[in-house]
Protein backbone atom coordinates (compact mmCIF):
# COMPACT_ATOMS: atom_id res chain seq x y z
CA UNK A 1 0.00 0.00 0.00
CA UNK A 2 1.05 3.56 -0.36
CA UNK A 3 2.72 4.74 3.17
CA UNK A 4 1.12 8.25 4.55
CA UNK A 5 4.22 9.97 4.59
CA UNK A 6 4.36 9.51 0.35
CA UNK A 7 0.20 11.26 -0.28
CA UNK A 8 -0.10 14.85 -0.73
CA UNK A 9 -1.42 17.16 1.58
CA UNK A 10 -4.98 17.88 0.01
CA UNK A 11 -5.96 21.25 -0.32
CA UNK A 12 -9.68 22.43 -0.48
CA UNK A 13 -12.70 21.16 -0.12
CA UNK A 14 -13.80 17.72 -1.32
CA UNK A 15 -10.40 16.04 -2.38
CA UNK A 16 -12.12 13.15 -2.84
CA UNK A 17 -15.74 12.82 -4.71
CA UNK A 18 -18.17 10.26 -4.77
CA UNK A 19 -21.47 10.52 -7.64
CA UNK A 20 -23.87 8.37 -7.70
CA UNK A 21 -23.87 7.84 -11.36
CA UNK A 22 -22.03 8.49 -14.12
CA UNK A 23 -24.26 11.02 -15.40
CA UNK A 24 -23.62 13.17 -12.08
CA UNK A 25 -20.08 12.84 -12.20
CA UNK A 26 -19.75 14.33 -15.76
CA UNK A 27 -21.58 17.44 -15.39
CA UNK A 28 -19.78 17.92 -11.99
CA UNK A 29 -16.86 18.20 -13.65
CA UNK A 30 -17.94 20.13 -16.78
CA UNK A 31 -19.57 22.62 -14.24
CA UNK A 32 -16.50 22.96 -11.75
CA UNK A 33 -13.62 22.79 -15.01
CA UNK A 34 -14.95 25.08 -17.58
CA UNK A 35 -13.20 25.11 -21.13
CA UNK A 36 -11.47 21.53 -20.40
CA UNK A 37 -11.58 20.08 -23.97
CA UNK A 38 -11.85 15.94 -23.39
CA UNK A 39 -13.21 14.15 -20.57
CA UNK A 40 -13.55 10.45 -20.19
CA UNK A 41 -16.25 8.34 -19.42
CA UNK A 42 -14.10 6.43 -16.21
CA UNK A 43 -15.44 4.97 -13.48
CA UNK A 44 -12.41 6.76 -11.16
CA UNK A 45 -11.27 9.63 -12.54
CA UNK A 46 -7.82 11.82 -10.70
CA UNK A 47 -7.41 15.49 -11.93
CA UNK A 48 -6.20 18.57 -10.56
CA UNK A 49 -7.10 21.16 -12.44
CA UNK A 50 -8.45 23.52 -9.63
CA UNK A 51 -4.54 23.30 -8.36
CA UNK A 52 -5.48 20.34 -6.19
CA UNK A 53 -5.48 16.27 -6.32
CA UNK A 54 -9.13 15.21 -6.57
CA UNK A 55 -10.47 11.88 -6.96
CA UNK A 56 -14.00 11.49 -8.82
CA UNK A 57 -15.56 7.64 -8.27
CA UNK A 58 -18.93 6.68 -10.06
CA UNK A 59 -20.08 4.82 -7.65
CA UNK A 60 -23.45 3.07 -9.82
CA UNK A 61 -20.36 1.38 -11.51
CA UNK A 62 -17.63 0.99 -9.15
CA UNK A 63 -19.78 -0.95 -5.66
CA UNK A 64 -20.64 -3.55 -8.75
CA UNK A 65 -16.88 -4.64 -9.24
CA UNK A 66 -14.87 -7.29 -7.78
CA UNK A 67 -12.06 -6.34 -4.92
CA UNK A 68 -8.83 -6.61 -6.88
CA UNK A 69 -10.51 -4.04 -9.62
CA UNK A 70 -11.75 -1.54 -7.08
CA UNK A 71 -8.03 -1.83 -4.96
CA UNK A 72 -6.36 -1.35 -8.39
CA UNK A 73 -8.88 1.90 -10.10
CA UNK A 74 -7.96 3.39 -6.17
CA UNK A 75 -4.74 2.61 -5.96
CA UNK A 76 -3.81 3.66 -9.93
CA UNK A 77 -5.49 7.38 -9.14
CA UNK A 78 -3.74 8.09 -5.78
CA UNK A 79 -0.77 7.21 -7.50
CA UNK A 80 -1.49 10.27 -10.15
CA UNK A 81 -2.80 12.33 -7.19
CA UNK A 82 1.06 11.79 -6.23
CA UNK A 83 2.79 12.07 -9.19
CA UNK A 84 0.66 14.73 -10.58
CA UNK A 85 -1.34 16.24 -8.48
CA UNK A 86 -1.00 20.39 -9.42
CA UNK A 87 -2.11 22.69 -12.34
CA UNK A 88 2.05 22.64 -13.54
CA UNK A 89 1.29 18.83 -15.39
CA UNK A 90 -1.58 20.61 -17.84
CA UNK A 91 0.83 23.45 -19.35
CA UNK A 92 1.22 21.86 -22.14
CA UNK A 93 3.31 23.82 -24.84
CA UNK A 94 2.08 23.46 -28.49
CA UNK A 95 4.37 22.80 -31.02
CA UNK A 96 3.76 24.89 -34.37
CA UNK A 97 5.00 22.03 -36.55
CA UNK A 98 1.95 19.56 -34.99
CA UNK A 99 -0.45 22.62 -35.67
CA UNK A 100 0.26 22.87 -38.93
CA UNK A 101 -0.63 19.41 -39.55
CA UNK A 102 -3.69 18.83 -37.08
CA UNK A 103 -4.80 22.50 -36.61
CA UNK A 104 -4.95 24.19 -33.22
CA UNK A 105 -8.28 22.31 -31.98
CA UNK A 106 -7.20 19.01 -32.77
CA UNK A 107 -3.75 19.45 -31.69
CA UNK A 108 -4.94 20.52 -28.44
CA UNK A 109 -7.19 17.16 -28.04
CA UNK A 110 -4.49 15.00 -29.03
CA UNK A 111 -1.37 17.14 -26.49
CA UNK A 112 -4.44 16.51 -24.00
CA UNK A 113 -4.89 12.57 -24.96
CA UNK A 114 -0.90 12.43 -25.20
CA UNK A 115 -0.12 13.94 -21.77
CA UNK A 116 -2.77 11.34 -20.02
CA UNK A 117 -0.66 8.59 -21.93
CA UNK A 118 2.41 9.72 -20.45
CA UNK A 119 1.15 10.21 -16.80
CA UNK A 120 -0.37 6.99 -16.99
CA UNK A 121 2.96 5.56 -17.93
CA UNK A 122 4.56 7.40 -15.41
CA UNK A 123 1.75 5.92 -12.79
CA UNK A 124 2.72 2.20 -13.65
CA UNK A 125 6.15 2.61 -13.72
CA UNK A 126 5.95 4.20 -10.31
CA UNK A 127 3.77 1.19 -8.72
CA UNK A 128 6.11 -1.33 -10.36
CA UNK A 129 9.46 0.25 -8.80
CA UNK A 130 7.45 0.24 -5.71
CA UNK A 131 6.72 -3.61 -5.49
CA UNK A 132 3.13 -3.07 -6.42
CA UNK A 133 3.46 -3.99 -10.06
CA UNK A 134 0.19 -6.42 -9.15
CA UNK A 135 -1.89 -3.41 -8.63
CA UNK A 136 -1.18 -2.68 -12.51
CA UNK A 137 -2.11 -6.10 -13.72
CA UNK A 138 -5.22 -6.17 -12.20
CA UNK A 139 -5.54 -2.10 -13.61
CA UNK A 140 -4.79 -4.04 -17.26
CA UNK A 141 -7.11 -6.76 -16.39
CA UNK A 142 -9.63 -4.57 -15.76
CA UNK A 143 -9.34 -2.76 -18.93
CA UNK A 144 -8.80 -6.28 -20.61
CA UNK A 145 -12.40 -7.25 -19.73
CA UNK A 146 -14.02 -4.10 -20.51
CA UNK A 147 -12.79 -2.84 -23.79
CA UNK A 148 -14.04 -3.94 -27.59
CA UNK A 149 -11.96 -4.54 -30.35
CA UNK A 150 -8.93 -1.81 -30.42
CA UNK A 151 -8.42 -0.20 -33.67
CA UNK A 152 -6.55 2.47 -34.64
CA UNK A 153 -8.41 3.58 -37.79
CA UNK A 154 -7.77 7.49 -36.56
CA UNK A 155 -5.32 8.79 -34.79
CA UNK A 156 -7.61 9.76 -31.27
CA UNK A 157 -8.77 5.80 -31.61
CA UNK A 158 -5.52 4.72 -31.52
CA UNK A 159 -3.92 7.76 -29.03
CA UNK A 160 -6.92 6.57 -27.03
CA UNK A 161 -5.99 2.27 -27.65
CA UNK A 162 -2.05 3.08 -26.53
CA UNK A 163 -3.73 4.23 -23.08
CA UNK A 164 -5.59 1.26 -22.67
CA UNK A 165 -2.17 -0.94 -23.34
CA UNK A 166 -0.18 1.01 -21.32
CA UNK A 167 0.10 -1.70 -18.78
CA UNK A 168 1.28 -3.99 -21.05
CA UNK A 169 4.05 -2.28 -22.47
CA UNK A 170 5.64 -1.71 -19.16
CA UNK A 171 5.27 -5.19 -17.78
CA UNK A 172 5.95 -6.52 -21.18
CA UNK A 173 2.60 -8.91 -21.53
CA UNK A 174 1.27 -11.16 -24.22
CA UNK A 175 -0.92 -8.38 -26.28
CA UNK A 176 -3.19 -11.62 -27.06
CA UNK A 177 -5.20 -10.64 -23.93
CA UNK A 178 -6.99 -7.70 -25.96
CA UNK A 179 -8.50 -7.98 -29.29
CA UNK A 180 -6.31 -5.99 -31.17
CA UNK A 181 -5.81 -4.95 -35.09
CA UNK A 182 -2.90 -5.22 -36.92
CA UNK A 183 -2.55 -1.79 -37.21
CA UNK A 184 -2.75 -0.76 -33.15
CA UNK A 185 -0.30 -3.93 -32.86
CA UNK A 186 2.00 -2.30 -35.50
CA UNK A 187 2.24 1.03 -33.48
CA UNK A 188 2.75 -0.80 -30.09
CA UNK A 189 5.68 -2.19 -31.05
CA UNK A 190 7.76 0.84 -31.49
CA UNK A 191 6.08 2.56 -28.34
CA UNK A 192 9.03 1.33 -25.81
CA UNK A 193 11.02 2.78 -28.08
CA UNK A 194 9.64 6.10 -28.14
CA UNK A 195 9.18 6.12 -24.31
CA UNK A 196 13.00 4.95 -23.42
CA UNK A 197 13.67 8.09 -25.47
CA UNK A 198 11.50 10.32 -23.51
CA UNK A 199 13.31 10.19 -20.38
CA UNK A 200 16.80 11.06 -22.01
CA UNK A 201 15.69 13.97 -23.97
CA UNK A 202 13.12 15.24 -21.47
CA UNK A 203 14.02 14.56 -17.73
CA UNK A 204 10.98 15.67 -15.53
CA UNK A 205 9.28 18.14 -18.30
CA UNK A 206 5.71 17.10 -18.83
CA UNK A 207 5.32 19.31 -21.86
CA UNK A 208 8.49 18.39 -23.72
CA UNK A 209 7.49 14.47 -23.11
CA UNK A 210 4.24 15.45 -24.12
CA UNK A 211 5.61 16.90 -27.38
CA UNK A 212 7.97 14.42 -28.42
CA UNK A 213 5.78 11.47 -27.75
CA UNK A 214 2.61 13.43 -29.97
CA UNK A 215 5.50 14.01 -32.63
CA UNK A 216 7.01 10.40 -32.68
CA UNK A 217 3.56 9.14 -32.17
CA UNK A 218 2.07 11.02 -35.75
CA UNK A 219 5.31 9.66 -37.58
CA UNK A 220 4.10 5.86 -36.39
CA UNK A 221 0.61 6.87 -37.10
CA UNK A 222 0.97 7.96 -40.62
CA UNK A 223 3.38 5.18 -41.69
Amino acid sequence: MLVPETLPELYGDRPSVIFGCGLIKRNDLIYWIGGVIAIGDFITLHEAWRGWPRIHIDYERFRDLEREYLEALIIHEATHSILHGSLSYYFIRFDKEVINILGFEEDAKALYMASTIIKDIETHKFLIDNNMSHYVKYYLMFLAENQDELKCDSLFNALNNVKVIAPCILLQCDLNSFKISIKCLDIVKHISRILNNLDNVCKDDISCKTNVFLKSFLNLFTL
